[in-house]
């Protein structure tokens, strides 16, 4: 069976208007389940890098008819593979910006990652370290790592099953963390290393144990986004996955 979107967009704005789109797993849009597990997800950026898991089918996510996303438990995973879609990384520049709208768990504290890539350790992070009191933001690059723990404010964690749209920006020497909005700076970093590219190819990890998190849509440009463009963006996905 096949999982469509049931709302329709009304404002003409699609985030594909925007140069640059990558990947683009869009809100209850292009899921193929057999059952509750999902065996393929669509990219709505029009570059098929559509996802998968042929690797391990017993570590494939499953689908949740609760709020229409896909719930990325234990060691659940999938990934770009040449049999479903374009095999090829992304976004392949060093400049990128990521919007991920995640649901955290009901219970339990863990560090969650969203994005990775098989071939380095490259992968964007959040979660709770101290349950709804404190947050663990990382991105994780092939030289340099950046992690922000943020324990003693109200306005950043992330909270037993919130869901909330989680962004990262890095433009030159800019590394920058958002929650829900550009104006909700978590932290603002400086990036040591600009030459590196981000190489990204699963939702969710291989690593055993490694998640506990719910993605409702995830989309990656190649280029540090402009503030109009970022708005547009960020209201866009808010708008569509309920927030």
């Amino acid at each position: 069976m096949g999982v469509g979107s049931p709302r329709v967009r009304s404002s003409g704005f699609a985030l594909t208007d925007i140069s640059g789109l990558q990947a683009w797993y869009k809100f209850n849009t292009g899921i193929t389940t057999s059952g509750v597990t999902v065996l393929t997800w669509d990219d709505s950026s029009g570059n098929n890098r559509k996802m998968g898991n042929i690797t391990a089918t017993n570590r494939r996510p499953e689908f949740t008819a609760y709020d229409n996303t896909v719930i990325f438990s234990s060691d659940k995973y999938l990934e770009l593979n040449s049999t479903y879609g374009t095999d090829t990384v992304f976004p392949n520049t060093n400049a990128f910006t990521a919007f991920m709208a995640i649901r955290f768990p009901i219970s339990g504290n863990k560090v969650n990652p969203i994005l990775a890539g098989s071939a380095s350790a490259q992968s964007i992070t959040a979660g709770n370290l101290t349950f709804a009191t404190g947050s663990f933001y990382a991105f994780n690059g092939s030289n340099t790592n950046y992690n922000l723990t943020d324990t003693g404010d109200a306005t950043h964690p992330f909270l037993s099953n919130q869901l909330g749209v989680f962004a990262i920006k890095r433009e030159g020497t800019s590394l920058t963390f958002f929650k829900n909005s550009r104006s909700n700076v978590v932290e603002t970093s400086t990036e040591s290393d600009t030459s590196t590219t981000l190489n990204l190819d699963i939702l969710g990890t291989t690593a055993a144990s490694g998640t506990q998190i719910t993605i409702a849509e995830v989309a990656v440009y190649d280029s540090g986004l402009s503030d109009a463009n970022f708005d547009l963006v960020m209201d866009d996905i808010k708008t569509r996955v309920g927030i």
